[in-house]
C-alpha cells in the first residue's frame, strides 16, 4: 500500500469527502484528484505535509503503515507454496 492509498485510507476513518480536503490543503480540485487516484506517481513533499497536518497524522506515520502494509503483502504472497523468493531475496 502507499502512501496515498494510506491519505485514501485516514479519509475514509475520519468521513472525509476529496473536497474538504483539497481545499483545506489549498490544493486545486485537479490536482488532488490526480494524486489521490495514483494518476501521477508524484506528491511533493509540501502537498504531503499540508494533507498531514490536515489529517492529523505525521508524515512518518502515513510512510510507516504504507511500509508495513506492504510488508505484510509482500510476505503474504512470498509464502505461497512453490515460491522461493522472501522479501525480494532469492534462495540459492
Amino acid at each position: 500500500m502507499s502512501v496515498v492509498a494510506e491519505i485514501r485510507a485516514e479519509m475514509g476513518r475520519k468521513g472525509l469527502r476529496p473536497a474538504d480536503v483539497y481545499r483545506a490543503v489549498g490544493m486545486s480540485k485537479q490536482k488532488f484528484s490526480k494524486v489521490i487516484t495514483n494518476e501521477t506517481q508524484e506528491i511533493s513533499f509540501k502537498d504531503l505535509g499540508e494533507l498531514s497536518k490536515f489529517l492529523k497524522v505525521p508524515v512518518s506515520e502515513l510512510v510507516r503503515r504504507a511500509e508495513e502494509n506492504e510488508e505484510g503483502a509482500t510476505s503474504s504472497t512470498s509464502d505461497a507454496p512453490g515460491n522461493n523468493k522472501k522479501a525480494g531475496h532469492f534462495n540459492d
